[in-house]
């Protein structure tokens, strides 16, 4: 399985965008490391599994962004930076699929 990872800087801010070459089975979505002027680093996610106080974040590794792209507005114009891309293999929890459930809609009663 590769990944094509493609970078787009317009000098204010960088647009980081990636696509698997097919399905990831049990992909619960993808941690995103950045070198940063040779430092090496897990970037934060601000949407979790789970519901968190408002501003609250947590690195890739734990809350895997769902997405397939992310924007850097961290960036200064003689940064030395690369990025790469994992993706989180697991299987949602059973308090997740319990609140899904509880979401779903039941049979109308309207008719």
């Amino acid at each position: 399985m590769s990944i094509t990872l493609r970078v787009y800087n317009n000098g204010d801010h960088s647009c980081i965008v990636w696509k698997p070459d097919g399905r990831i089975d049990n992909c619960l979505g993808f941690a995103l490391h950045r070198r940063l002027n040779g430092k090496e680093e897990v970037l934060n996610n601000w949407v979790g599994f789970e519901a968190a106080p408002p501003g609250t974040s947590q690195p890739s590794t734990k809350w895997p962004f769902q997405r397939f792209l992310w924007w850097d507005y961290l960036l200064s114009a003689d940064d030395d930076v690369s990025y790469r891309v994992v993706p989180m293999l697991g299987r949602r929890t059973t308090s997740r699929r319990r609140r899904i459930a509880r979401r779903a809609p039941g049979p109308s009663r309207n008719g």
